[in-house]
């Protein structure tokens, strides 16, 4: 390690791999352990974090030993990690460090081995600790990232107990959109965004209004709507480019073209792009001679920029 410290580590990688995974956690514990550092709170620590950043990423992505016919042996011997982990947690809790104990075993339960039960059980533990926190708006954010690692894994029910611990109604309600919209109960999702914008709440209704419009365009394919609410945001020239791409979408290609000739007469950081684009809304739409007397023009007014590099390539492969 003194001579290679790079190659060090991933000899130290790959045999923490091999002991998680043959679960021979008294030889993990035997390599690293002796008479000089067994109480050392800093090494103990980082022997189960070593561990958990090893487990974490592999069980992912299955280490080359499990396949569609033996998932029942990735199940236990996830389960044996865990159980191991579980008598780590004395290490991070005499460092006065248990948050990151609950954060290590939240993510793998929720993530890994979905054991719902124990989640529950793992945060009811961990609630004196977060309820401990004097600042509201760190124990809010707490309590919301349970809630999002929560909602990631499938798991509604702890997920909506989570929220409920937050004290601030409008960040709750935001999360509870976020739960709804996991779930595709989009009609639900957007009365929740609705709510939040309808509070006029200088932090939160702006984020409502931005995430309502993009669910409308991006996801439930509603363009005329979605139009109406980026005009209603009007923040230039970011609701204009999505404007234009819902009216690109929708088929109404004339008022995608207005709409970026306004981007471009109006916001000159954005203008090169603006006009690239109609550029290539004439090409697709097999407008050959838009298209070519477009990239000409950008070549001229837009000569050092990408759009121009762009620009030439698609007049050359129109043989001009």
């Amino acid at each position: 390690a003194k001579i290679n410290p790079g190659e060090a580590g991933v000899a130290r990688a790959n045999l923490t791999d091999y002991y998680i995974k043959e679960r021979d956690y008294a030889g993990y514990e035997e390599w690293l352990i002796n008479a000089e550092n067994r109480d050392n709170l800093d090494h103990r620590r980082w022997i189960a974090q070593n561990a958990w950043e090893r487990a974490w990423g592999n069980f992912y992505h299955d280490w080359g030993k499990y396949n569609s016919f033996n998932r029942d042996e990735k199940t236990k011997d996830m389960r044996a990690w865990y159980d191991w982990f579980k008598r780590q947690k004395e290490w991070y809790e005499k460092k006065g460090d248990l948050w990151t104990y609950y954060h290590n075993a939240v993510y793998f339960l929720s993530q890994r081995l979905y054991d719902r039960k124990e989640t529950r059980r793992v945060i009811d533990e961990s609630m004196p600790l977060h309820k401990a926190i004097q600042d509201p708006g760190q124990r809010n954010d707490r309590f919301a990232w349970l809630a999002d690692r929560l909602r990631e894994g499938g798991d509604w029910e702890t997920c909506e107990y989570c929220i409920t611990m937050i004290s601030d109604p409008l960040y709750a309600t935001y999360k509870r959109y976020e739960l709804q919209a996991a779930k595709g109960a989009w009609d639900d999702a957007l009365k929740l965004l609705v709510q939040i914008e309808q509070a006029n709440n200088q932090a939160w209704s702006p984020r409502a209004f931005g995430e309502h419009a993009r669910v409308l365009k991006d996801v439930l394919g509603r363009y005329e709507e979605a139009i109406k609410l980026y005009q209603q945001i009007n923040q230039p020239p970011g609701t204009l480019w999505a404007i234009q791409e819902c009216y690109k979408r929708w088929g109404k290609l004339n008022e995608a073209l207005s709409t970026l000739t306004e981007i471009e007469n109006s916001f000159p950081p954005d203008a090169a792009r603006a006009a690239w684009h109609k550029a290539w809304y004439q090409h697709e739409a097999g407008n050959k001679a838009e298209a070519v007397a477009q990239a000409k023009r950008i070549l001229k007014v837009y000569p050092k920029t990408q759009e121009s590099s762009q620009a030439h390539q698609l007049l050359e492969q129109y043989g001009v």
